[in-house]
């Protein structure tokens, strides 16, 4: 009888072992994180320089003589070429200079340069030196400059529409179709443009011309 129970412990106890070695697991992996980028840094782009615009000249500030060159190379074109009528009208220029020009053209016919309305930019008038009474007064031609600094022609004086520069700096303009037909008034000038006004009895005035023949063309 001990050694039936003898046999019984020890199948119970090798029973026993079995079921705790089939029980056990293996332990679960643990899980790795994946391996993140590391971060780049952006490319850095080199900051340029503004372009920075040229400065322009105003046309108070510039050389007036360059200014209206090619004013002065037409008058110096028509004065030794001697134009007549013909080709004064063809570039539309005043009558008046063939009656003037005389044997020593670049002598008899002048420039003034003038600011005659005060702001700054000067004023180009053409007319005559020549000693006559009825041709010395008139301004045959005058222009201005405009903001961006381009040429121009404020008026052009013909022999039955005459401009003349008062001592107030208003100009005089006569006219006439006929001995029994002509006008007579006053203008303003300011900023390339003439406004009538009042008579307020301003006389003319015979400017003083620089001869053309003074010029470096």
């Amino acid at each position: 009888m001990k050694k039936l129970f003898s046999i019984l412990l020890i199948l119970a106890l090798c029973l026993t072992a079995f079921t705790a070695c089939g029980g056990k697991t293996e332990p679960s992996p643990v899980p790795t994180a994946a391996p993140t980028a590391e971060p780049t840094a952006e490319p850095t782009v080199e900051p340029t320089a503004e372009p920075t615009a040229e400065p322009t000249t105003a046309p108070s500030e510039a050389d007036p003589i360059a200014a209206y060159a090619d004013v002065f190379a037409t008058y110096a074109t028509l004065l030794t070429e001697g134009w007549g009528g013909e080709e004064l009208m063809a570039h539309d220029l005043p009558l008046l200079i063939m009656y003037c020009v005389g044997d020593a053209p670049f002598d008899n016919i002048g420039y003034l340069l003038l600011d005659v309305d005060g702001d700054g930019t000067q004023e180009l008038l053409i007319g005559t030196l020549a000693s006559d009474e009825f041709y010395a007064p008139i301004v045959f031609e005058m222009y201005t400059l405009n903001p961006e600094g381009s040429v121009a022609r404020v008026f052009s004086s013909q022999e039955r529409a005459r401009y003349y520069l008062c001592e107030d700096n208003s100009f005089l303009f006569e006219g006439a179709n006929s001995a029994a037909d002509s006008v007579r008034c006053f203008y303003s000038y300011a900023a390339g443009t003439l406004t009538e006004i009042p008579d307020a009895g301003a006389q003319p005035q015979t400017l003083s011309y620089i001869p053309f023949s003074q010029l470096n063309f």
